[in-house]
Formats: structure tokens, sequence, C-alpha cells
């Protein structure tokens, strides 16, 4: 009993413990669901305002972009899947007169000019021409649209607008409708309506300016041609020429004017026929050649082999581009040479991609100057100082007529380094099928030819039309190299010899005439290359035994039809002695003929006496060159040693000069091995014994004192100038003879007019004039003296004036040189009196009188002779 009783004890024990656990565990959970719940509460509160903070962003994202929209100057719309305006910004509602209100109701056609919605209407596909909006259509068909359309706007005015559309998508792909932009133009296409309208005013005024200017110059450049063909003095052809070269300057500006006037108003065309590039280059060639001699520059051409010599194009435009691009070369270049370059970039079945350069080694520009170089009315220099003229139009033009052709323009240029401006050009093939420009000839196959020239390009240029005419050529850079190398048998002995004339060291002549003698004994035709006119080279060519003159730029085609000649006729076979620089005895009754021909150097200040020195050594048919100091004496024949310039038998020095005087020249001379043997002579006013001694000092050969005596100076020029080849030829010469020779011009004036030398007589005796010891120096040519009197009194004119400013600036030097000049001048004129009174304003001045008594009393004096000459003078005709 008692064992049942402990029993149901127990069991109620474990069942309290049990409930107590499920009581604990029920009390565990409860707590963990209320912390849940709190948590729950926590994060939906967190979403809560997380939401309500992101549509306040939205609200303010909104109203941002609403006050962007409404800051653009450009109408915006946004168009809905209906074609109606959801949204406008300020711009557009203000322009157009749209309500806020009624945003999402109306089409945007519905302010378009009727007509332009008509166009947009009939472009649309007939399925969709009842469109509510056709201007959404055409946005949703286009990828970009753009459209010129215009608006009425509410002031009644109708504005044009440039449109462009685009559809709208939102992030997921989906399309929400389109946007358009609208930028009003009425302004700006009414002043480009404007702008169009001037500028055809302008180019019509232009082309009937340049018509109405052409049609006189025209009458001028015939007139002048015609006169050209009338007998003429020298002073009157130099005239002539003058005029004839500034009125086809002016012909040239003209035709840049009117071209550019056809390009501004698109009426300039290109023609297209067949042309010979070989023929376009040498005329090209030929219309620079005047130009390129005059600064002694050389000219060459470079072109691929490739390049057909048969093209199809506008020929006249082609050599327009050419010429301009040449002429800017030869106008900023002032030494050196000129590389036209033809080069192939493109062969197609319908023609050929051709770019034509032109290098030059002139004075380059900068970056700045480069990027303006082919803008109109722009030059590299437009100061008003500037060096160089043109009007800036050339490139312009060129620029033009190169995209006409459909190619382009370019240069690149350094400061210093020279510039290559280069053009390309879409050509066809002629409808002839000429051949390419190399093709070699078999007798030309295997001969060996020698090419020397000490230019690089142009030597590189030469052997490269030889190898395409079949020649095996070999080079030298001078003639002293072409000789050793013949001599020691580094070169073989050729079958011909090309040679250029100019070269340091020997010349092409000089060269041509050894290569005759032993131990070489060429046989062998030689043809000499020159940039000068190759007339005037034809007399001494024949002397050296030259066969043939070819001016350059050489062509393929000028080279073949010359060599063709050459190789099937035999060389002349003469020997000509190798000048010598030392003294020779005399011979008078051969003096003329000794020194024709002799290149003669005067270095001389005075204006008159170059005129009188220089028409003295003319008589002696000499070649002269004149330097005005001792500075521009040592530039050239510095020039000579580079083979730019010709080498000189003789230096005729004075020794009184500005900048830099002879004595000074002199010596800088000497310190060069190069001109050791070169002789100088000196002639000068200063005739003292100790004058004589300090030219021998320095280094001078010979002395010869002004007034110049005729006689004098020219056996002071047997002396020292090497006898020059004689003018005959022997008789294997004339097999294959270069040209005739060149005639000896007879002295101008030989026989003056009779009333001209009565005229001198009758003033004898004014103011010292000894017109009998003047006048053979003038070889009696009265009417040159007269000339030379008349210079006197006008260059001197001011010489006192002069003297007293340099006197005032401190410059004691130059106003002795002043006078010293003036005395010179009159002495060899044979003014005495007023010779003598400028010697005394030089004695003066040499002995620091420069404010004495004695200098006011001799330049007063001078003053006074010089008007009694001028008042003389004045008295003859003109």
């Amino acid at each position: 009993m008692s064992s049942e009783r402990s029993s149901s004890v127990q069991e109620l024990q474990w069942e309290l413990e049990y409930l107590r656990m499920a009581n604990a565990a029920l009390e565990s959970q409860m707590v963990a669901n209320s912390e849940q719940m709190d948590a729950m509460l926590s994060e939906l509160e967190a979403q809560r305002n997380t939401a309500l903070k992101s549509r306040q962003n939205e609200k303010n994202l909104g109203n941002h972009v609403n006050r962007v929209l409404d800051s653009v100057g450009s109408l915006l719309f946004v168009l809905d899947l209906q074609g109606r305006v959801s949204l406008a910004n300020k711009v557009s509602r203000e322009a157009l007169g749209i309500e806020a209100a009624a945003l999402g109701s109306f089409v945007l056609d519905g302010f378009l000019h009727p007509q332009e919605q008509s166009l947009l209407r009939e472009g649309l596909p007939e399925s969709l021409r009842n469109a509510d909006s056709p201007l959404f259509e055409q946005v949703l068909r286009a990828n970009g649209f753009e459209a010129e359309l215009r608006f009425l706007h509410k002031s009644g005015e109708l504005h044009l607008y440039q449109l462009r559309g685009a559809s709208l998508h939102c992030p997921r792909g989906k399309l929400e409708g389109v946007v358009i932009s609208a930028n009003d133009i009425t302004a700006l296409r009414s002043a480009q309506l404007a702008a169009e309208a001037a500028t055809a005013a302008k180019a019509n005024f232009l082309a009937n300016m340049s018509h109405e200017i052409r049609t006189p110059m025209n009458a001028v450049l015939g007139l002048a041609h015609l006169l050209s063909k009338t007998a003429l003095d020298k002073r009157q052809n130099n005239y002539l020429l003058k005029i004839r070269q500034s009125a086809d300057h002016l012909l040239g500006i003209i035709n840049d004017i009117l071209d550019f006037s056809k390009i501004e108003a698109g009426k300039l065309s290109l023609e297209s026929v067949d042309l010979s590039l070989e023929k376009l280059l040498n005329d090209t060639a030929d219309l620079m050649a005047e130009r390129l001699r005059a600064k002694n520059l050389e000219l060459v051409f470079d072109c691929d082999n490739g390049v057909p010599d048969g093209l199809r194009g506008d020929s006249l435009r082609l050599s327009q581009v050419l010429l301009n691009f040449i002429s800017n070369a030869v106008k900023f270049t002032e030494r050196g040479q000129i590389v036209v370059r033809v080069n192939l970039m493109e062969r197609t079945e319908q023609g050929l991609l051709l770019r034509f350069g032109v290098q030059d080694s002139g004075i380059g520009m900068s970056e700045e100057q480069v990027q303006r170089m082919f803008l109109p009315f722009s030059q590299a220099d437009s100061s008003t100082t500037r060096k160089f003229g043109g009007t800036g139009l050339g490139l312009a033009i060129s620029k033009n007529l190169a995209e006409l052709m459909k190619g382009e323009v370019g240069v690149q240029s350094q400061l210093g380094r020279g510039s290559y401006f280069w053009f390309t050009a879409w050509l066809g093939l002629a409808d002839q099928d000429r051949p390419l420009r190399g093709r070699s000839l078999p007798q030309f196959e295997g001969k060996k030819a020698l090419v020397v020239d000490d230019n690089d390009v142009a030597r590189l240029a030469l052997c490269q039309m030889l190898l395409e005419l079949g020649f095996v050529p070999q080079e030298a850079a001078s003639g002293d190299e072409a000789l050793a190398g013949l001599e020691n048998r580094r070169l073989q002995r050729p079958d011909l010899v090309v040679m250029d004339w100019q070269m340091p060291g020997l010349d092409g002549l000089q060269t041509a005439a050894r290569l005759r003698m032993p131990p070489w004994r060429l046989e062998v035709p030689i043809l000499l290359v020159t940039s000068y006119a190759p007339d005037d080279l034809a007399a001494d060519a024949q002397r050296s035994n030259v066969n043939e003159v070819l001016a350059k730029p050489v062509s393929l085609t000028r080279l073949r039809e010359v060599l063709t000649e050459l190789m099937s006729a035999r060389p002349p076979r003469v020997s000509v002695a190798p000048p010598n620089p030392e003294p020779r005895p005399l011979d008078v009754a051969g003096m003329t003929a000794h020194l024709r021909g002799a290149r003669i150097l005067l270095v001389e200040d005075n204006e008159l006496n170059q005129m009188v020195a220089t028409e003295l050594l003319q008589e002696f048919l000499c070649e002269i060159e004149v330097a005005a100091n001792g500075a521009l004496a040592l530039e050239m024949l510095e020039e000579t040693r580079a083979g730019k310039r010709r080498a000189y038998h003789v230096v005729l020095m004075d020794m009184q000069m500005p900048v830099m005087d002879g004595l000074t020249a002199t010596l800088k001379i000497r310190a060069e091995p190069f001109f050791d043997r070169l002789p100088i002579i000196a002639m000068t006013a200063n005739a003292m014994d100790e004058d004589r001694q300090r030219c021998e000092r320095v280094g001078m050969n010979d002395f010869v004192s002004k007034p110049i005596e005729p006689e004098v100076l020219e056996r002071a020029l047997q002396k020292w100038v090497p006898a020059m080849p004689p003018v005959s030829v022997a008789p294997a010469a004339a097999a294959a003879p270069l040209s005739t020779p060149a005639t000896p011009k007879a002295a101008p004036d030989a026989m003056p007019p009779q009333d001209d030398l009565a005229l001198l007589q009758s003033w004898n005796g004014v103011v010292g004039l000894d017109v009998a010891s003047a006048l053979p120096r003038m070889g009696g040519n009265a009417t040159s003296y007269i000339r030379f009197l008349r210079k006197l009194a006008q260059a001197e004119a001011d010489c006192t004036t002069r003297i007293r400013a340099a006197l005032a600036a401190g410059e004691a030097e130059q106003a002795r040189l002043h006078a010293h000049s003036a005395k010179g001048g009159a002495a060899n004129l044979a003014v005495k009196v007023l010779a003598n009174a400028a010697g005394k304003i030089e004695q003066c001045l040499v002995e620091g009188d420069s404010g004495s008594p004695a200098l006011e009393r001799a330049m007063q004096q001078f003053d006074q002779c010089l008007a009694v000459l001028r008042r003389t003078v004045g008295e003859l005709r003109a």
C-alpha cells in the first residue's frame, strides 16, 4: 500500500518537473519570438524610412532635371508612344506658347509650317500617312533623325530650326517614346545667305575687274614684244625688260585673283586631255629658268621609275600648282638646290595617284607659319617690312586645284632647314599606249658612263637616267676626283662623260680640257650640263673640246635624244694647255685675244667707278662680276670654292671701302690655301709708294692706280691672267660641233655721234675737265663719257652733306670714305679740280682736322665745283 503511494508521488513529481521544463521552454520561445518581432518591426521601420527618402530623392532629382532642361537654350521635347508631347522645357513652352497643363494632350506637328507637315507625311509609307504625328513616325524610322523645319512661334513669326531626334528606351530596353532637340538657325541662315550673296557679288566684281585690267595689260605686253623687235640701245632694252617683267608679274596677280574668284564661285572646272609628264616638267623648268639662273640655284627632277610619261589630266592646272611651289622655293632659297619629285602612290584600273613634291634648301618655316600656309591671303611673313612679296593667294589656289584633282596638299618645314611642299592628284592613263620612260636602248646597253657632279642629288638623278637608258654609270663628285680616279684606275675608262659645269676646284670646262690631254687622252663624247643658258657657253665649250651643252634640269627624253646623236659622232681630239697663274711675258699685239673670256671679280664700292671699270673690261671681252665691299667679295669667292659660282681668274681690289676694306679682305683671302694662286691686283686712288708696299705686304700681286689707264690695266691683266683658250678649234672638233661659236659683239657706240664729241670738246677745261685724257679710258665713247659725268654729278650732289652727317655722328672714318669715293670718281673721269677738292677734304680728315677752317674751305670749293659741273651736264639734252 505504501509502495503504491510512493509510486504515485514519484509520478506526480515527474509531471511537475516536466511542466516546469515545458514552462521554461515556452517562456524561452516567447522571449525569442518577441526579439524576432522587434527586429522585424525595426527592419520594416527602416524600409519605410528608406522608401520615404527615395521618394524624396526622386522628387528632388526630377526637380533638378527639370531645372537643367529649362536652362538649356535649345528647344527640348519628349513624345510618348502616341506621339503626344509629354515634356517640354521652358524655352520650348515660351517660344511656342505651350501651357504646362496641356502637356500630354497634343502633338508637336501642329506647330510646324503646313508645307513641312505635308512633306513629313509624304515621306512616310502609305500605311503610316494617317498617323497623328508624322514627325514622331519619322524619328522612329530614322537612325539619327535630322531635318531643318520651320516652327510657328506664339508671336506669329516663322523660325527655322535644326531638329535632331532619337528613340527613348527604359533601362530594360522597352521603347518609351522619342526625344527631340531643336536649335534656332534663323539668324545664322540669313547671315549665310547674305554672305553667299556677298561672295557671289565679290566674285563677279573680281572677274569683271580682272577682265578689264587684263585687256590693257595684254596690249602692254603685246606692244612691249613688238618694241623688242625694233632697234634699241642697251639702256632702252633694260627699261623694256623691266616693263615686261613688271607686266608679267601684274598679269600673274590678276590671274590669281581671277582663279580665286572662280573657286569661290564654284565655277572653276578641270579638263581631261592626254599629256606628257616629261614635257610638262620641261616646260615648267623653262618658265623658271631665268629666275633660277639669277639666284644661281639648281633645279633637279627626280621621278619614280614606275611613273609613265603618257597621262591624262589638266596639264595647265598641274603646271600651275608646280610653278607656284617652285616659285616659292626660288623666292625663299638663296643658295643650294630645288628638287622636284614625282612619286607613284597608288595605281588602279582607273588611273594613278601621283605625288608631286618640291624640296628646297631655303629659310624654312616655323610650326605656326606652317599651320596657316594654305589659307587665302596668308603669308609666312606678313609684316610691313617683309622681304618677300606676293598676294598670299597662290597656295590657297593650289590647295583648291589639288582637291579638284581628288588630291590634297601638305608641307613639312623646319626653320633654317628648308621646306617640302607636296600635292597629290589622280590622273588617268593616256589613250595612246606610250612606253614607260625607263625603256633602255640597245646601242647604249653595257656602255660605261662617267657622271661628274658635285651635287649629290643631281649626280644620283643623272646616274639613274643613264641606267634606265642601258648605260653602266660610275660617278665622281668633282673634276679632280674624276681625273684621279681615271689615273689610278679606280674608275674604268668610260664610253661617255656627263659633267656639270660649275664645281669646286676644276670646273667642267677645265676638266674636259684635261681629259683630252695626257695621260687621260679620252676620245669619247663629253656632255656638259649647266643651269645657265647653253648658248652662253658655246664658244667656251668648243675651246674645251666639249661635244654638247645641255641645260639643267636634264630630262630623260632630251638626254636620250642628245646621246643618240652624240654616240654616233666622233668626238674632238685637241689638247689644250692647262691654266697657269704664273706671270707671262707681255704680248701687246695679242692682248685682247689673251683676255677674251677671262672672269674678273671687281671689288669696288663706288657705283660710278664700277660702271667705268666694267665698260673698260668689257672692251677686253672679259666677264665681270662686281662686289661692293671686301665682305661681299669673300662671300662670292667662297661660292666659287663650293661650286656655286664659276672660278675667277683675277681679282681687282679697291683699297678703301665700307664694311671691309681691300687690305683686310686680301689678308682673309690669303689665309685660305685654296686661293693661294689667285692673282689680286690693287686698283686704287692711293698711289703713294707706301700704299704699294702695304698692298704687297698683305699679298696683292700688282698695283694699278686710279684714274685707270686702259693700257696699264690691260698689261697688268695680261701679266697675271692665264691666256684664255683660243676661239679656233682643231679640225677634229668639227666632227661633232656644239653650236656656232658666239660672234663677239662690237662695242656699243664705237663711233660716237659727232655732236656728243663736239659738245665734250667745248666743255674741255670746265672744273678742270680733261677730255683728252679721259676719253681714251672710255674707249673713245663720248656718249658713255657724258653719261658717266651726269652720274658723277648726281651721285655726289649730297657728298658734303653726307660728310657733315658722318662727322656729327662721330664717324670720322665714314666721312673720309665719302671724300675718298668722290675723289676716285672725279679722277677717273678727269674732273681734276673736283678731284683735288675731294682730295683736300680727305687729307683734312686723315689729319684729324674735322672742325678746321681748312676742311670747311675744301668742302665749299667742292660744292662750288660740283655746282658748275651740274649746270654744265644739266644743259645736255635728254
